[in-house]
């Protein structure tokens, strides 16, 4: 069994606050014997994977989208307002997966002419996951053997994209085959929005697949909260900050996923660049109203490590960040906060903007609402992307000291080194803090050098020392 970044996928266990609404997304597509048997294969693995829910007498609910045949547009043929049981539901995959067998001229022409997973990521995100429960993760599953349909990669992409915004959305990609080409693991991780270790494959030949998509669910079995995971990640081979070779600055946009096919070639790999954006300075000889008193106006962002490695430490993490929010003034002419998450590439997400919670509580709620994100660390690219922030359409004001809490174990895969002189120059003053781990203790040496000052990293016995960097003047609170 091969399980791309496998021990990062079991590091999702961790905290769930809600009870769960699974997603079951099939590819039905099939243009030969041979594809079709893969499709029976498909079929099986997600009842054998029904079976583990306990629909209806258990607290979870399912979807159920077909797709992939040139007759049969995507279709939502159970929604989760629908509330099967698990019988019911694996007797609706059933019918439909037969159906679709049986359809006249169902293996002509198949992939040329159907309408492929990119209509069905589509599908999921305007009709099924807005039904879903107020505060419950959404699992998405998709079952697929990865083909790609012509002129379907630019919107794939975008609908990916718009998918993997939504916080409390998680996207497995499952290929029950023993046999993947490099494009089809593009492919899978463009489904995944660039999130490698989502994808879950019987690569190798093994047979136990279903085992390994039930261990990846595991953490979203349960509405219990769960607050110690059971894998703990790998520190890397090297730490040593000498050895990193520089960043290369490159642009803002992204490049397509489907263009790095021949990095897919080594699947599990990757490589991060750190990304920047140029500065404005602002020049004003207007006379402008009151604006705050000096030294009283603080842009503050929680920067929080939620990446598989780090998901034991998420409570701890938003505990801490409860406790100086309680403690700051919020307002127009005091602190600012925002909240950002990140975990690997491409999987930095805004919760929150500055200036969106002036009241301490409401924005303690949504911090704690956010569920965990899985996978790798980029710390790196995290502090580039959240330093966005600051600009003035997100609520960033021009005269507020800007301040960066970041929040990690310090075992990131990308150096942060640079992203962090680049922050230093522009002024914004980056705090780093870890907390004890008796087996994986944090790297002091990487988070020193994520904040812009050695005196600026704290490990949770300077915790209190911490805190004192966010009392503001006593004329602040007058």
């Amino acid at each position: 069994m091969h399980i791309v970044g496998f021990l990062a996928v079991l590091g999702l266990v961790g905290s769930v606050s809600a009870c769960t609404d699974f997603v079951f997304a099939i590819d039905t597509g099939a243009d030969d014997q041979i594809s079709r048997n893969g499709l029976a294969r498909r079929r099986d693995l997600a009842v054998k994977t029904v079976q583990a829910l306990e629909l209806g007498s258990g607290p979870h609910r399912a979807a159920l989208v077909v797709y992939g045949q040139k007759h049969l547009k995507p279709n939502v043929a159970v929604n989760f307002e629908d509330a099967l049981g698990s019988e019911a539901f694996i007797a609706k995959i059933r019918s439909e997966i037969d159906g679709v067998s049986k359809a006249p001229n169902a293996t002509e022409n198949i992939v040329a002419e159907s309408l492929g997973s990119s209509d069905a990521v589509d599908v999921i995100t305007r009709q099924v996951v807005p039904r879903r429960r107020m505060g419950a993760p959404v699992v998405v599953l998709f079952f697929t053997d990865g083909r790609i349909r012509p002129n379907e990669t630019t919107k794939l992409e975008a609908v990916t994209e718009k998918l993997g915004k939504k916080h409390y959305v998680r996207v497995f990609a499952v290929n029950p085959e023993n046999v993947i080409s490099p494009e089809r693991l593009a492919m899978l991780e463009a489904l995944t929005n660039g999130e490698t270790n989502a994808i879950i494959t019987a690569k190798n030949g093994q047979p136990n697949v279903e085992n390994d998509v039930k261990t990846a669910l595991k953490p979203f079995l349960s509405c219990e909260q769960f607050t110690k995971s059971r894998t703990l990640r790998r520190k890397p081979n090297t730490m040593a900050r000498a050895s990193v070779a520089p960043t290369t600055e490159t642009p803002l946009t992204k490049v397509p996923l489907f263009a790095r096919t021949n990095r897919l070639r080594n699947f599990g790999t990757s490589a991060t660049t750190l990304r920047t954006q140029p500065t404005t300075t602002l020049r004003t000889t207007t006379q402008r109203a009151f604006t705050g008193k000096p030294g009283c106006l603080v842009d503050l962002i929680f920067l929080l490590d939620f990446s598989g490695g780090a998901i034991d430490k998420r409570e701890k993490y938003l505990n801490l960040a409860a406790d100086i929010i309680r403690s700051i003034p919020l307002g127009e002419f005091n602190y600012q906060i925002a909240f950002v998450r990140y975990s690997g590439p491409r999987r930095t997400d805004t919760v929150f903007h500055l200036k969106k919670h002036y009241d301490a509580e409401a924005a303690i709620a949504e911090m704690a609402a956010s569920p965990p994100m899985g996978g790798t660390t980029r710390t790196g690219a995290a502090m580039l992307d959240a330093y966005r922030e600051y600009d003035a359409k997100y609520g960033g004001r021009s005269k507020a000291s800007k301040v960066m809490l970041v929040m990690t174990d310090g075992y990131s895969q990308d150096d942060p080194v640079d992203a962090s002189a680049k922050l230093h120059q522009e002024r914004v003053k980056v705090l780093a803090v870890a907390f004890d781990d008796s087996l994986v203790p944090p790297d002091v040496d990487q988070l020193k050098a994520i904040a812009t000052e050695p005196k600026n990293a704290f490990l949770e016995q300077d915790i209190p020392k911490l805190k004192q960097q966010f009392t503001l003047p006593n004329n602040c609170r007058s």
